[in-house]
C-alpha cells in the first residue's frame, strides 16, 4: 500500500473493528509504522474512531507514539 499503510492502518482508520480483530488474530503487527511514522493506533484517533482506538490500547497493547 501507498506510504507504507497497512490493511491493518486502514481499517482502523475506517472504524473496521472486527477486520481490525482479525488481523490482529492472524499476526499483525499493531506497531508497525507508516512512512510518517504513524501505527495503526494513530489512524484510529485521527478519524475518531474510539472503540477501534481502546481494542488496540487495551486489549492488544498497541503502543501511542506521536510522530
Amino acid at each position: 500500500m501507498s506510504n507504507g499503510c497497512t490493511a491493518l492502518m486502514r481499517s482502523a482508520g475506517f472504524g473496521m473493528l472486527e477486520v481490525v480483530k482479525a488481523l490482529v488474530a492472524r499476526g499483525a503487527n499493531v506497531n508497525a509504522l507508516d512512512a510518517n511514522n504513524c501505527p495503526a493506533i494513530c489512524y484510529a484517533t485521527a478519524r475518531k474512531q474510539e472503540e477501534v482506538a481502546l481494542y488496540l490500547l487495551e486489549e492488544v497493547g498497541a503502543e501511542w507514539r506521536i510522530p
